[in-house]
């Protein structure tokens, strides 16, 4: 007759996660060796001309403006579903096309520090 508990289960026959996860050695949960860390900041108030800033490029540029407004970007982390060379076709020069997609995490590191400096 098998094994029943106090509230009518069955145990199972493999050990708890608890157990597992608190004893690594035992197998099936690997350690977690990610960093613990608060999430990237997204907040939405963030102003574009900021993120132009931080990437040395200037929001009066005519080639800019007109990438932000052929492709509806508003906000910085739409950099992250664009290329360089999108950019560099509607006339953004190839080092200003490249740092825009490429510090977007540099940008929210800064941030998350501007933040947490206040």
């Amino acid at each position: 007759m098998p094994n029943i508990l106090a509230n009518g289960t069955v145990p199972s026959a493999s050990p708890s996660n608890f157990i597992l996860a608190h004893n690594h050695h035992l197998g099936g949960v690997s350690p977690n060796t990610e960093p613990v860390s608060s999430p990237a900041p997204s907040d939405e108030s963030t102003d574009i001309k900021d993120y132009l800033t931080f990437c040395h490029v200037d929001h009066n540029c005519q080639s800019i403006n007109k990438a932000l407004t052929d492709y509806g970007i508003t906000h910085y982390q739409e950099f992250e579903h664009i290329t360089s060379e999108e950019l560099e076709a509607v006339g953004v020069k190839k080092t200003k096309a490249r740092s825009l997609v490429s510090r977007i995490k540099k940008y929210e590191r800064s941030l998350k520090k501007r933040r947490l400096n206040k």
